[in-house]
């Protein structure tokens, strides 16, 4: 951002109106970090809007104990395990806007296989045994 090229955003204005994390997710999703961005050009709207969906998805599914953490919608575990391993490369190399690109499609991969029916299918609720808490 600069005020000599004309292209300079009140970052308050933009968290007060869209919040921080959109914001960040805005300043992340942009592109690599080592590319100019013509910051009066972006809007943390579109973010602001996938954090919400993301949100409303967590409420959406269900927990059930007991459950055979085998079954399931084999498509959406593949996704699963497909982007954490994307995401870990990708993140090793810095390529966060690629990172949110690949959770934004299992957030939809996500949404689809729950408005399918499977609300309390394992696949849907698993995550990786490094992400769990003790």
């Amino acid at each position: 951002m600069s005020k000599s090229l004309g292209n300079g955003v009140d970052l308050g204005e933009q968290i007060a109106q869209y919040g921080v994390d959109a914001v960040r997710l805005t300043m992340v999703f942009a592109g690599p970090p080592e590319d100019d961005i013509d910051w009066a050009d972006m809007s943390p709207s579109g973010s602001l809007r996938f954090l919400q969906r993301a949100w409303r998805l967590s409420g959406d599914v269900t927990s059930e104990r007991g459950v055979d953490v085998t079954a399931g919608d084999v498509s959406l575990r593949k996704t699963t395990h497909r982007t954490i391993a994307e995401a870990t490369a990708l993140l090793e190399a810095h390529r966060f806007n690629v990172v949110v690109a690949r959770v934004m499609e299992l957030v939809n991969a996500t949404r689809k296989a729950i408005d399918t029916g499977c609300r309390a299918d394992p696949a849907v609720r698993r995550r990786p045994r490094r992400w769990r808490s003790s």
